[in-house]
């Protein structure tokens, strides 16, 4: 159960924080963020993403891996919220530093669980798991995405914290 729970996990965590890419064409049309400012939004991610996964290995040893991916979760769903009720700029930056944060905490946590639970003990099936995990919660992004081309795409990020809630439910069994 728990192998399948991280799978889940790291689809879900995968699509919550990169579904704000979507909105930034919107923004931008709206005249809310300029081209450089919509870099400086996906620098943020970026520079909450590398330190976070310099630390998460060490965060891992000392307080498990339902510890550490419980701080990712709550970064990524706090990071979800606040890029969901700001449409400023200063939201978007302090959003976008939190889900990079949350998916350095977890992406390589998340793969070890992945080659520590795999049921048979096949380390090359966690590592496949671990890459399709990852590539379907981008899937899954796109096609939110797409399904919503016909209403404000903003109401995407309104949907990622019931997702990251699914995510802490089933956190319980990793």
């Amino acid at each position: 159960m728990a192998y399948w729970t991280c799978i889940a996990y790291s689809s879900i965590l995968m699509m919550s924080t990169n579904v704000a890419s979507a909105v930034y064409p919107v923004y931008k049309s709206m005249s809310i963020l300029n081209q450089f400012q919509i870099t400086l939004v996906f620098a943020a991610y970026i520079f909450g993403l590398l330190p976070s996964l310099m630390i998460s290995s060490w965060m891992r040893s000392g307080k498990g891996l339902r510890q550490t991916l419980l701080i990712a979760l709550l970064a990524a769903l706090l990071g979800v919220v606040i890029m969901g009720i700001g449409a400023s700029f200063s939201f978007l930056i302090a959003g976008r530093l939190l889900q990079g944060i949350s998916v350095g905490l977890s992406a390589g946590n998340l793969g070890a669980a992945l080659v520590e639970y795999e049921p048979d003990g096949n380390h090359h099936r966690a590592a496949l798991a671990t890459g399709l995990s990852m590539t379907l919660g981008e899937e899954a992004h796109l096609c939110l995405v797409r399904v919503s081309r016909n209403t404000h795409r903003i109401s995407l990020l309104h949907r990622m914290p019931s997702y990251l809630c699914c995510c802490f439910y089933w956190s319980r069994s990793c």
